[in-house]
């Protein structure tokens, strides 16, 4: 399952930038380039660690193959470039109720891609991402996108979520199928760090460490993946819900520690 990528919509996510310890300060605009650049970076690594016997794998929808893990968080991350795009608002929002169709379409635009398509893609939309954030002045990049069901979210959080976010989540699970655990665990631990080091509040630093801790549940980790799951559901209570149908949090069903995290 993919983990959270929205939170409640509030106007505390709009902010101006955060200050950390032996950082300079950045813009919203600054930080969420680094984030873009960093997912980027991340998608060169795995890209490199692919053998070229193995680039033409194909998968299923229910076991994606790498290429399609990279088309997958792709077309994500260029969907919420066309919105920036579209003054009134054309593509209908995504619900819980209609992710799996659209998850499956945008399986099935791309499964019949080649490797070289699939990278070629990926390589364009982070491009693209970098230039049209480039061209955006803080205040678009604060700006609340609204969606056409009426929810809306920063700019920043829409296009951060989807350039880093989402992407290692599914980067770490090819990571896990190619017997490199270790390699997709530094890469959610990297995503985390970076993107809690642009929103302090609770619901933002509750979905990073949450997204860390099915993380570690699916790597076998147990005793990390419920030390993180509690932090998390300490700082963003409204994930409970969500983590109890979370198939990534399977293995730690039966834990005592689990259970009491919500009794």
């Amino acid at each position: 399952m993919d983990g959270p990528q929205e939170g409640p919509s509030a106007v505390e996510w709009h902010r101006t930038g955060i200050v950390e310890k032996g950082e300079t300060k950045k813009s919203r605009k600054e930080a969420l380039l680094e984030v873009i650049e960093v997912g980027r970076s991340a998608g060169e690594a795995l890209v490199s660690r692919v053998a070229p016997e193995n680039r033409e794998q194909p998968g299923t929808y229910e076991t994606w193959s790498t290429k399609d893990a990279i088309g997958h968080t792709t077309e994500w991350l260029a969907r919420d470039l066309k919105k920036l795009d579209m003054a009134e608002r054309p593509i209908p929002a995504v619900t819980g109720e209609t992710i799996d169709a659209t998850n499956i379409a945008i399986y099935d635009t791309h499964a019949g891609k080649s490797w070289d398509e699939m990278v070629e893609f990926f390589r364009s939309t982070f491009d693209d991402a970098l230039r049209k954030v480039g061209k955006l002045s803080e205040d678009e990049v604060n700006a609340q996108y609204e969606d056409s069901d009426g929810s809306s979210r920063p700019v920043w959080r829409m296009i951060g979520g989807h350039a880093l976010m989402h992407l290692a989540q599914h980067f770490a699970l090819v990571y896990r199928r190619m017997g490199a655990s270790g390699e997709g665990t530094e890469l959610e631990e990297q995503a985390a760090s970076v993107l809690r080091k642009r929103d302090d509040s609770p619901q933002w630093q509750g979905t990073a460490v949450y997204n860390l801790a099915c993380n570690y549940s699916l790597s076998g980790n147990t005793s990390r993946a419920i030390e993180l799951l509690k932090e998390a559901l300490g700082l963003n209570p409204d994930l409970a819900e969500w983590a109890k149908n979370d198939d990534d949090l399977d293995s730690l069903r039966n834990e005592p520690e689990y259970k009491a995290l919500f009794t």
